[in-house]
């Protein structure tokens, strides 16, 4: 898969780096002044369509995402998400299916705490060929299986969209709900919501990506995964 080969690319250049949720940056490389600014262009919390507050860390506090670009062309058949409503309800949807599935997975502290800096729940960025989901850390980048997991989560979205034009509005009613849960990696409740009604609307091969990535997720190892060793 191109992603795949484009990823390992990326990883073998910075091989000295790490995936971490969070860690505590020493001082002496804090000194510039572009690098107290956080993301690039504000984002949106897509559930009230408002913008969020530019983040502010505390000192030398810093994080890791891994973003999600979703995009299209006019004419195709996800040319809504050229439409700034369509493209909020389409992020919900996202929440509701990956945000959710991935809260099974990306739960620990560290998670919790980034998104007291970035990516709370609903977050979302408009781009002119469509969407950047900023909510995720960057623990699926870890694999290529978790970047699959990912890839068909995504394309489940874009599916349940195009099939149910009445989800975003029925998923809004169950906002501060999905929130909590996102926000505050519960993921005993997130557990459930999989369970009981994600694993349901969503492909097999998903359901089989996603239980697959929470059982080994802590035991992949980056280079090993990406073929770097």
């Amino acid at each position: 898969m191109y992603a795949n080969s484009q990823t390992t690319a990326c990883f073998t250049q910075h091989r000295e780096s790490s995936l971490s949720d969070t860690l505590l940056q020493d001082d002496k490389y804090l000194q510039d002044e572009d690098a107290h600014h956080f993301g690039c262009d504000p984002d949106i919390n897509a559930w009230y369509l408002i913008q969020n507050s530019p983040p502010k860390a505390p000192k030398g506090f810093r994080s890791g995402g891994a973003h999600i670009h979703v995009g299209t062309e006019k004419g195709w058949d996800t040319s809504f998400l050229l439409e700034y409503e369509k493209k909020a309800d389409f992020i919900k949807i996202m929440d509701y299916i990956i945000g959710i599935s991935s809260t099974i997975i990306d739960f620990s502290q560290a998670a919790v705490d980034r998104r007291l800096l970035y990516g709370k729940s609903g977050a979302f960025r408009e781009t002119y060929y469509g969407v950047e989901y900023r909510v995720l850390s960057n623990f699926w980048m870890k694999s290529p299986t978790s970047v699959s997991m990912i890839y068909h989560l995504v394309d489940d979205c874009l599916k349940l969209y195009l099939e149910n034009k009445k989800l975003p509005k029925a998923l809004s009613k169950r906002s501060e709900e999905l929130m909590k849960i996102i926000d505050n990696g519960i993921w005993d409740k997130a557990d459930k919501i999989f369970n009981e009604e994600i694993s349901k609307i969503i492909s097999e091969e998903s359901v089989d990506l996603v239980l697959t990535v929470r059982e080994n997720i802590n035991s992949y190892d980056l280079y090993s995964e990406w073929g770097l060793i």
